[in-house]
Order: C-alpha cells, then structure tokens, then sequence
C-alpha cells in the first residue's frame, strides 16, 4: 500500500503484489470503480510471477478527491507517472471501461516502447454515435449526451453475482470512500467525446486483446470487428458470455486464463 503525488500534487493510492521482479501489470479500473475489482486478477496473476500493480484513479477508492484534471488526458499522465515513478519496462496495460481510455490516452501522449502488450475490457474507442460509427454507448450523440450521463448512474453493469471476496471488498472501500458522481460528472462528460479509433489502429503498436462481455449493457460487441478492421486485423478479441459490463469481475474463472495466455503468447513482443 503506498502513494504517489503527482505533479499537480494529488495523491494516487496504489498496490503491489506477486513478484517484486517479475514482469509488471498494471491493472486500471473504469469510471466510478477501483482497484478493489481485480481482486481475483491480483491473486491469479501474482500466483505467475507477475508484479501486479493496482491503483485508484484520481477522485476514485483512496486517492486525492480534487477538482483539478477531470480529463482522461490527465489519467493518461497519471498512469505514466506512476510507470515512471516505479521505473517499470515491459508493462503489461490491462484497462476496463474508463481504464481503457485511460490507456489509450497513455499510448498517445507518451513512448509505448516500454509497452509489452495491452488488454481492454468492455470498451469502445468512440462512444459517441454519428453518421460514420454506430457501436457507441446507449445511442448516445451530441444531441442527447446529457440524458445518457444520468442514464448511466441507474444502470445495472452486471450480470452475474460477484465473487464474495470481491464483492465485499468492493463494498467496503466504498463505505469508507464513497464516490461523488456528482463531483465527477465533467471526467465521465469528457471520457465519453473522445474519439480513440486512431490511437487504435496507428499508435497501439503493442499487441492487443479486447474482452467483452456478451450481455453488456452498455455496447454492442460489435465495436470489435470494426476496430479490427480499420487496426487491420492487428487487434485478438474474446467475447465472455453470460456477463455484463465488469466480464474480468464476473467470470474471473473465464478471464484470467485468457489473458494469461494472451500475455504469454506475445512475452516476447
């Protein structure tokens, strides 16, 4: 358990766990989340050797509440602080929802020379729908953005029931650090106008795995077939059935081996 200020001076809280040498991950939650949902991935990874990092994301779990970089560009330069700080090479990026855009934002502002591979769950580079994109969130576009930010606070994101570790831990980091939607409605107004697809195809040079779960509430799956086609079939996909938004938190049993073999497959990338 431990903190890293950033140079806007906002405490990030982070974890590690598994081998102090080992290959390192960073496992980066989604909006309104936090570390305590990869519980089984920190177990299952660390039983491999991996040094597994997890974080809160600013104004999320137990890091600095702030008004300051409520910009997906700034947890993109969160994350990279802390691969800096902790001096880390060959990092395995493994990003849910808000996460993914997160390491998308890392990728385009930053080197991904020390990037080994990267892994997105449940989430499409471009939420919003126009004339030439129809996989985005809910329908949403520009003219009815503000209705989908309330729609999103009353959706159920899962499917299945949670494990009872995670679950309870989940649970309990947010007793003591309840999260203000509030507060951070302009972060969630400003994840949902990025456009991602070029990062994508042009600047994730890192080999690619997009999860998915099969009855998620928030996208249509189909997201994946049309990256893959403009990434030029650069981009792995696996669908997770019977799960909703969280597949890696409700089918851990499903995910984690997938991933693992993922990562294996391409250690040497």
């Amino acid at each position: 358990m431990a903190y890293l200020t950033t140079q806007d001076q906002v405490q990030i809280y982070y974890e590690e766990a598994g081998n102090p040498q080992g290959q390192p991950m960073i496992l980066i939650h989604g909006y309104g989340g936090s570390h305590a949902e990869y519980l089984e991935q920190v177990r299952y990874f660390s039983a491999f050797d991996y040094r597994v990092i997890s974080y809160d994301l600013r104004n999320h779990g137990r890091s600095g509440r702030t008004h300051r970089g409520m910009r997906v560009a700034r947890l993109g330069a969160d994350l990279a602080e802390l691969i800096d700080t902790l001096a880390l090479d060959q990092v395995i990026l493994i990003g849910h929802s808000m996460g993914a855009a997160t390491v998308w934002s890392y990728l385009n502002n930053f080197s991904n020379t020390n990037v080994a591979s990267i892994v997105t769950i449940d989430e499409s580079p471009k939420a919003l729908n126009d004339a030439e994109w129809s996989f985005g969130l809910l329908d949403t576009r520009l003219d009815n953005l503000e209705q989908s930010l309330k729609k999103i606070q009353q959706i159920k994101m899962t499917v299945q029931r949670l494990p009872d570790d995670t679950y309870h831990a989940i649970r309990a980091l947010q007793a003591d650090y309840p999260f203000d939607y509030q507060a951070t409605e302009p972060l969630l107004l400003d994840h949902l106008v990025q456009d991602w697809r070029d990062v994508v195809a042009a600047k994730a040079t890192s080999p690619h795995l997009m999860v998915t779960g099969g009855e998620s509430p928030l996208w249509s799956n189909k997201y994946v077939q049309a990256c893959q086609n403009f990434a030029e079939g650069t981009i792995e996909a696996t669908n997770i059935p019977e799960t909703g938004h969280l597949p890696h938190v409700e089918k851990p049993e499903a995910v984690n081996p997938i991933i693992l073999d993922f990562i294996s497959a391409h250690k040497s990338c």
